[in-house]
């Protein structure tokens, strides 16, 4: 009997140590305040006597005529030739006699 109650005992403690139920006079912990974050302003490095170069009169990359690049030779599927299909022979089991 004092096994069983023992037993019991323990269970019902451990019960009740997961259940979180807060006592009546107990004050809530406050709450702290979020850091607030700073972000630094950072201000572009210009350099003042880098040439301004405007978009419009940049100068042009030379272009890809599709036209002048060199031919490839296409593969024509109908001037492969064709391949014999090879036979692959029929293997009989071995098959042992029973003693």
């Amino acid at each position: 009997m004092k096994r069983t109650t023992l037993v019991s005992l323990l269970a019902v403690s451990l019960l009740a140590s997961c259940v979180n139920v807060p006592a009546e006079n107990t004050p809530e912990a406050p709450v702290k305040p979020e850091p607030e974050v700073i972000t630094p302003v950072v201000d572009p490095i210009v350099d003042p006597e880098a040439p301004v170069i405007d978009p419009v009169d940049a100068p042009d990359a030379p272009a890809v005529d599709p036209i002048d690049t060199p031919d490839v030779p296409a593969v024509d599927p109908i001037d492969t030739p064709e391949v014999d299909p090879v036979e692959t022979p029929v293997v009989e089991p071995i098959v042992e006699p029973t003693k």
